[in-house]
């Protein structure tokens, strides 16, 4: 997976958490102001790992090791 950052600001050993589900689509190569996530042909052993927890229709997924958005 690939995170880019467009809000302007730096984040800096951030504990990423993505929520999964019906929430409110947008387009991933059009968001302004925010941070938008794509696919990314990463190999996952290199990568850090999310663990997953499921509550009604949604998954929340923590990231295991904090990252820097440039």
């Amino acid at each position: 997976m690939t995170i880019e950052n467009y809000s302007g600001k730096r984040y800096e050993n951030a504990k990423l958490k993505l929520i999964a589900g019906d929430v409110n689509t947008v387009n991933s190569q059009a968001v302004e102001g925010g941070i938008a996530f794509a696919p990314d042909a990463m190999s996952r052993e290199a990568a850090p790992s999310f663990s997953e927890k499921s509550f009604s229709d949604y998954h929340m997924y923590t990231l295991s090791e904090p990252v820097t958005l440039n």
